[in-house]
């Protein structure tokens, strides 16, 4: 008699033979769970695992000298203190630098050249050579002037300027200029207009020693395109001027020249354009004091000779004295020799 199972009985059925395990072995017959483990497959011979008590217990073999043996008696720990770069080693020459052995003072140097600024200053009067020479430039510089306080004389000026670099601030030098004076409209204008006579000197030359001192450095931006770094300097010197008087009565009266001490201020500025090591451009005012002699007042187209003016040599002895200040816009290019220069001090 056959029985069918229907319904939930067939359901539980079908789990238990779904979860129950089984082997397969070669010849194709399954094996339960139970014969599995009391039944396991047979190792190869070769893959036994077989613990010597003697071999266990034996000293490990002398690693060969000269190579590393982390754990044996002729070795040394990879982590121990021969790996340390700041242990005290008897290394020779030809080693690797002991650090431990580094003075406070290569340290320190070590250390400065990790240091950096954001940018170098654009141009050097003074630095120092390969060979650790301190070199000094000299700078000429041609110079055109105008005189900017008188109003009855213009004056124009050609000269030079000789400067000496002392340090990066400090200069001394030597100028000089050949001043070229004439008349203003408004010195004949108040002649013919007023029927005036004005007592007029114009200046010939002048030569001076200088001081130049640098105090101020900056840069600016030329259309946000061109970058131009710029010193304003101040300059303070005392030398000679010689001048000459213009006669109110130019046909019959001589001028005479005097030659006198004067000093001299000047503040100022250099341009300097970026990659041109040899070259500035400058702009100056410089003012002029000294005490000048003038024509006398006496000395008119009715002067006698016996009078002593009537000359040019007995109106200058009989000149008027009197505190004159001459100031003059300069203009000027900057040659500087030698012609470069190189930095000694790190970026």
């Amino acid at each position: 008699m056959r029985r069918h199972l229907t319904g939930l009985p067939a359901l539980l059925a079908a789990c238990c033979l779904l979860t129950a395990p089984a082997v397969t072995y070669a010849s194709g017959e399954t094996a339960t769970t139970d014969q599995r483990i009391a039944e396991p497959p047979a190792d190869d011979d070769d893959d036994e695992l077989v613990l010597d008590d003697d071999e266990m217990e034996a000293e490990p073999e002398a690693a060969p000298e000269g190579s590393l043996d982390p754990f044996g008696d002729g070795g040394d720990d990879p982590l121990s203190a021969s790996t340390d770069p700041l242990a005290d080693t008897d290394a020779g020459a030809g080693d690797s630098l002991d650090v431990a052995t580094i003075s406070s003072e290569e340290q320190e140097k070590l250390d400065q050249k990790l240091i950096t600024v954001t940018q170098r200053q654009s141009f050097l009067n003074v630095y120092k050579d390969d060979t650790g020479k301190t070199i000094r430039r000299f700078e000429l510089q041609p110079v055109f002037a105008l005189s900017i306080n008188d109003p009855f004389v213009k004056h124009y000026a050609v000269g030079a300027e000789l400067d000496y670099w002392i340090t990066n601030r400090f200069a001394i030098g030597v100028t000089g200029a050949a001043f070229f004076g004439r008349k203003t409209p408004a010195y004949d204008r108040i002649r013919y207009q007023t029927s005036l006579l004005l007592t007029a000197n114009e200046v010939l030359w002048e030569a001076s020693g200088t001081l130049l001192y640098e105090m101020m450095y900056g840069k600016v931006a030329l259309f946000n395109r061109f970058l131009l770094h710029w010193e304003a300097y101040i300059q303070a010197g005392g030398g000679v001027v010689s001048t000459r008087t213009l006669p109110r009565y130019e046909a019959i009266h001589d001028p005479f020249t005097n030659y006198r001490g004067q000093g001299n201020f000047a503040i100022g500025s250099r341009f300097y354009v970026s990659g041109l090591q040899w070259m500035s451009f400058n702009f100056s005012v410089r003012n002029f004091v000294y005490s000048d002699k003038y024509e006398p007042a006496n000395r008119t187209p009715k002067d006698a000779v016996g009078a002593g003016v009537f000359t040019a040599k007995g109106a200058k002895e009989n000149a008027l004295s009197k505190l004159t200040f001459n100031s003059l816009l300069y203009i000027g290019v900057s040659f500087y020799i030698p012609p470069t220069f190189q930095y000694s001090t790190r970026r």
